[in-house]
């Protein structure tokens, strides 16, 4: 963490009161009693079945120390630890990481949307990396503890930073807007993702859009091929800088559509502020194609110029769980997205996988789709229903809903390899192995709560990326 304050700036930052002021600055932040903690801040969170109150004690070397409670153990370190203590160490946090951001005043992209924030942010830092020195949130630290850690992670070099925002309740995206106070703003799309906490896709895109009504001043980037995005963009655009990106509106400041794809390629051509341009970018899926969107969108917003933006846009790939590509035994494809789920990251994957070429079988190995609430038959009929339109040899389906995925799959005609199973199951594993052949291609995706990655743990001897 590259936070950097002293006592004093702290407790203004965070609210708090001086305990004891032994230590008078840190530099960085930290929350887990195991790390090096020597010369940093420990902010003592608590959740559900922790709290790191309760693992503090003199054994223990931080600068200083951020509670809401005093125990003997924490009174006994006040003689070599700072302490400063907050009315809730969660809202601390959130305060101390606006702070810094006001302090340093970097520009900030922030992202959203029911697919694609991971990988657009991703793509937006390979782009920016060889222009400016950026910082970027890691994985997938996009909720209420982890933007802020995000935010505490800003050095004083940093000329730009892509934070992650993810949400599943309305009134998320405005607390973090007002932590993160973004400079750029984007939903990448709405779709079914968490529509298990609400009435329905409206209600999933009036949550969305507070990622714009709560930054006013930001640039805000929209998407004019999904029918919500659009509907905000026409409502933002009278009062407010925007950019727009667009597979099927050639007048939008991004412009970009696939014209050849395959397991390893996507070769793509457009527009980006009307200069023309074609990149071979290596990844996998036409659906990246709002991704890289994103990140062109997100790169202009930064102020870099579109001709920079064709040359760095080859650098993008995927991360971990997203689109990676393994040979097995070096004669078996195995495309792994197993980060998460939803019906129409299900589809567009299975639209992809039809396009491929495939000489011998063509496996899939498919998880649960979580938060999907009462929608998650409706939306796992569906999936079955294109399960049976792509043409799988064989069919894995892990999960609580696989009798009913399972039932329906059968209904709709198919006729090839079942197996279903509630949880990762490892007969079946072996099972699959056992049946794999050269040139079959094996698709593994799901959300992650299905630790559909035990697979790659178990075939791992076996694998190479590729």
């Amino acid at each position: 963490m590259s936070c950097e304050l002293t006592l004093k700036e702290l407790a203004v930052a965070v609210d708090g009161e001086i305990i004891s002021a032994v230590n008078s600055k840190f530099s960085g932040v930290v929350t887990d009693t195991r790390a090096s903690l020597e010369g940093h801040l420990f902010v003592a969170l608590r959740g559900e079945s922790f709290d790191a109150h309760d693992f503090l004690n003199k054994k223990l070397n931080p600068a200083i120390l951020l509670v809401d409670r005093i125990t003997s153990d924490i009174l006994q370190m006040a003689d070599r630890v700072s302490i400063v203590i907050v009315e809730d160490t969660l809202i601390g946090l959130q305060n101390l990481a606006h702070y810094w951001r006001e302090k340093l005043n970097t520009p900030i992209f922030a992202i959203t949307g029911s697919n694609g924030k991971t990988t657009s942010k991703e793509f937006t830092a390979q782009i920016l990396s060889d222009l400016m020195p950026v910082h970027y949130s890691k994985g997938s630290f996009n909720n209420h503890w982890g933007v802020p850690f995000s935010l505490l992670g800003l050095a004083k070099t940093h000329k730009s930073a892509i934070i992650e925002m993810g949400m599943n309740h309305e009134g998320e995206l405005k607390a973090l807007c007002k932590i993160a106070r973004p400079n750029v703003t984007v939903v990448t799309m709405v779709g079914s993702s968490h529509i298990g906490y609400f009435k329905d896709q409206s209600h999933v895109a009036k949550a969305k859009e507070e990622i714009y009504r709560y930054s006013p001043e930001s640039i805000k980037i929209f998407n004019l091929d999904n029918a919500h995005t659009l509907k905000m963009y026409k409502h933002y655009r009278p009062h407010s800088a925007c950019l727009t990106f667009s597979s099927e509106k050639t007048e939008a400041d991004v412009f970009l559509k696939v014209v050849s794809s395959g397991l390893t390629y996507l070769e793509v051509e457009g527009y980006i502020r009307g200069g023309s341009g074609a990149a071979k970018v290596n990844v996998f899926g036409e659906h990246n194609i709002v991704n890289l969107m994103v990140a062109c969108c997100g790169a202009l917003a930064l102020k870099v110029p579109a001709k920079e933006i064709w040359k760095q846009i080859e650098k993008c790939k995927t991360s971990w769980g997203r689109n990676q590509l393994f040979t097995y035994d070096g004669q078996v494809d195995v495309l792994f997205d197993a980060y998460n789920a939803n019906p129409e990251s299900m589809a567009a994957l299975l639209s992809n996988t039809k396009k491929i070429s495939v000489v011998g079988k063509k496996i899939a190995i498919l998880g649960e789709m979580g938060e999907l609430g009462e929608f998650s038959q409706q939306f796992h009929e569906k999936l079955a229903h294109q399960v049976k339109e792509s043409s799988f040899d064989l069919v894995w389906f892990v999960g609580p809903s696989q009798q009913q995925f399972g039932k329906c799959l059968v209904s709709e005609g198919f006729k090839n390899s079942l197996l279903l199973s509630d949880t990762y199951n490892e007969l079946l594993d072996k099972q699959v192995q056992n049946m794999l052949n050269p040139g079959d291609v094996v698709l593994i995706k799901g959300s992650r709560f299905n630790r559909l990655e035990k697979i790659l743990d178990s075939w791992a001897p076996h694998l190479e990326s590729k």
